[in-house]
């Protein structure tokens, strides 16, 4: 019984404890951020690493195993759906398609 509470107890803190990816803007200007790495486990080491690469053009996003399983949650209201995206630093629905068009 105590095997199966720490293992159900282990996949719980597995699955729900946050991690950090490093994000980092290709130019001064752009607003929008590319992975540039992931997987930290404190935000501390995820700044320390944006520091030393640009001091300026990096942030840190919180992220859980819950989240890559299930995908990041948005509204279904188009306009709430874009101002997410745009705070988020991503690409609205019109510019993805625009960039698929050009290619």
């Amino acid at each position: 019984m105590k095997l199966i509470l720490m293992s159900l107890l282990a996949a719980v803190v597995y699955v729900f404890w946050p991690t950090y990816d490093l994000l980092v803007r290709a130019e001064a200007a752009s607003k929008r951020y590319t992975l540039m790495e992931s997987g930290f486990y404190s935000r501390a080491g995820c700044e320390q690493l944006g520091q030393r690469i640009d001091p300026l053009r990096y942030r840190c996003d919180r992220t859980t195993r819950w989240t890559a399983i299930f995908g990041n949650y948005t509204r279904y209201d188009p306009a709430i759906r874009e101002t997410q995206k745009r705070l988020a630093g991503q690409q609205n629905d019109a510019e993805l398609f625009d960039d698929l068009a050009n290619q």
